[in-house]
């Protein structure tokens, strides 16, 4: 099975991700290190995830278990997980010689249970500053996030999704599309539009609607 367009051309560095004017401080965290909690906050397709792992590539962590780096869905945080992350069986092993920063990505913060969020908070404040572990949440809107205190512990980074972000990824679809139908084709009337959903811009959207034409001319060629 093909590996969809938008997984092929993710950004794996901070250095690739284009349009976002936070990427920039997010490339001197990388640079050097530091015990925190920051927040990306955006739209559907701004590229939040990707920054989270592209972050952690640049910091050198290996995702998987026993590894150092870890995402986790809100929606699927538990007590019982929050307490393994954090407690004494964690699968970060801080203490491991040669081992740098970790990095737990927790996706859709805002669909974190009140109560586990209340955990959350609480191991956040015991553990972020004693060691080497940067946590890097993702939420298309901070404000439904049900405990402040915990939004709180956050240093947010908003995601844009307007003409900047717009302009800096279609200047990368061209690319895209030559990758997959050649540079002799051009592409079809409008592409510029295909990532706008209103007036909110979406690089997945894009790639999305560009892979639809790529397989619609494919199938028409055969």
């Amino acid at each position: 099975m093909n590996t969809p367009l938008k997984e092929r051309f993710r950004p794996s560095s901070l250095a690739e991700i284009v349009g976002q004017p936070c990427i920039r401080q997010l490339r001197e965290l990388a640079a050097r290190p530091r015990p925190c909690c920051l927040l990306l906050e955006g739209e559907t397709g701004t590229g939040k995830s990707t920054a989270a792992h592209a972050l952690a590539n640049d910091l050198g962590c290996d995702a998987g278990w026993l590894q150092s780096c870890h995402t986790v869905c809100g929606a699927d945080l538990t007590a019982e997980t929050v307490r393994h992350y954090f407690g004494p069986e964690s699968p970060f092993r801080f203490a491991a010689p040669g081992k740098g920063f970790h990095v737990l990505i927790v996706e859709e913060l805002e669909y974190l249970n009140p109560t586990v969020a209340v955990l959350l908070k609480d191991a956040l404040e015991r553990i972020v500053s004693q060691r080497k572990l940067i946590v890097v949440a993702t939420s298309n809107d901070s404000s439904k996030i049900t405990s402040k205190a915990l939004r709180h512990r956050f240093q947010i980074f908003f995601m844009e999704s307007g003409e900047g972000f717009a302009a800096a990824v279609n200047d990368r679809l061209p690319i895209i599309w030559g990758g997959s139908m050649g540079a002799d084709v051009p592409m079809p009337v409008g592409w510029q539009s295909w990532g706008w959903d209103g007036e909110a811009f979406s690089a997945r959207l894009a790639i999305d609607t560009l892979e639809r034409y790529v397989h619609g001319m494919s199938e028409v060629c055969v």
